[in-house]
């Protein structure tokens, strides 16, 4: 495996941020081979909100998809790893006008179709402290509706966190933008092989494997690396009896165009190491609870207190989450961190990008699949 992509207990901090470096790879380094899927065009017109053109498997690609991700494969991929950007280099925007915000979109989160048994549950203490706790109550929701998608990238295969997000098709996850895309590069750089597995547990695969069908993220992302970009959403394909994500496993909800200040957010991931821990081993899921704000009164991007790190990328942000329904509402996800002069995390706060208007769009985007 390259050591591009850091193991477990390893802080590999990047100096250069997702965009830069996607742009120095794409030129250096060819395709995987033998990709499994293939982009799909789309309109040319740049719109940064817009979703842009994605990649997608047919039925076929898809069950190549599932050949190629042996067991070993799946405990052999390595956390990509989570972008940084210099705290004094200020926004990385594509320059863009700002556009007319479109009106809130909220979506309930739902339940899984049948009574859900044999979960354990270890108990759920609610803490404000930046300190990520160990989510113990796998089998249950939330937990079930998140899990670990897993790609190949020019530098051997990942994974990130993404959560299923309800949608009209049943079949939808919710990720971050640099977990399907490297920034920069256009439609024929989106990442490959896509393949789901919810609830994962120490290399468990309770839930099932699920096939990947469509991949999307704003145009901004995937031309420029905006970090005001960085979300992105992918489609699966139902089960073969029939089965689809939501059914099965539950969805969470969620509110884009809501705003940056929540109160009381969860965040999840599965980290492999954190800011200033190395207790992390990628391979289970911790959570991190508080408040969310924007970073500046000039600059819309979210960012809350959290200490986990690589592996983490594309963990949902839930406002609102509640036991006794299982769900809540997806506001953000795990972008990116600040590093200092010397290269090292900054702080133990994260990013987000904030989910109004691209995300409204690629949700819509990613629902006609």
């Amino acid at each position: 495996m390259p050591q591009d992509i850091p193991g477990p207990h390893r802080r590999a901090p990047l100096r250069i941020s997702a965009g830069a470096a996607a742009l120095l790879l794409t030129a250096l380094l060819a395709p995987p081979a033998q990709a499994r899927g293939g982009p799909v065009e789309g309109p040319t017109a740049y719109h940064a909100s817009a979703a842009a053109t994605g990649r997608t498997a047919t039925r076929a690609q898809a069950a190549r998809i599932d050949a190629y991700w042996t067991a070993a494969r799946l405990r052999a991929a390595r956390p990509i790893p989570l972008p940084t950007r210099s705290r004094t280099s200020g926004p990385t925007t594509s320059g863009t006008t700002p556009e007319p915000p479109l009106p809130p979109r909220i979506g309930a989160g739902t339940a899984p179709v049948h009574p859900v048994t044999g979960g354990r549950d270890k108990g759920h203490r609610p803490s404000a402290a930046p300190v990520a706790r160990r989510w113990g109550g796998q089998g249950l929701m939330p937990a079930r509706t998140v899990g670990r998608l897993y790609f190949t990238t020019p530098m051997g295969d990942a994974s990130c966190t993404a959560t299923v997000i309800n949608s009209v098709h049943r079949n939808t996850v919710w990720t971050a933008g640099h977990c399907v895309h490297p920034a920069g590069g256009g439609s024929k750089a989106y990442y490959n092989d896509f393949m789901f597995v919810p609830d994962a547990d120490n290399g468990q695969v309770p839930q099932g494997r699920w096939l990947f069908r469509y991949a999307t993220a704003p145009q901004a992302w995937q031309e420029n690396g905006d970090w005001h970009y960085d979300l992105a959403a992918l489609a699966f394909y139902p089960q073969s009896d029939g089965s689809n994500l939501a059914d099965r496993l539950g969805a969470q909800g969620y509110h884009f165009g809501g705003g940056t200040h929540f109160r009381q957010v969860v965040d999840f991931g599965y980290p492999s190491d954190g800011y200033q821990r190395d207790d992390f081993t990628g391979q289970n899921l911790w959570y991190c609870e508080g408040p969310t704000s924007a970073v500046s009164a000039t600059d819309d991007m979210m960012t809350m207190r959290c200490d986990m790190g690589h592996g983490c990328s594309g963990g949902a942000w839930i406002d609102d989450l509640r036991l006794d329904r299982g769900w809540g509402y997806i506001v953000g996800t795990n972008s990116h961190r600040d590093i200092d002069s010397s290269g090292d995390w900054s702080d133990d706060r994260l990013f987000s990008a904030s989910h109004g208007n691209a995300a409204i769009h690629v949700y819509d985007e990613v629902s006609r699949y």
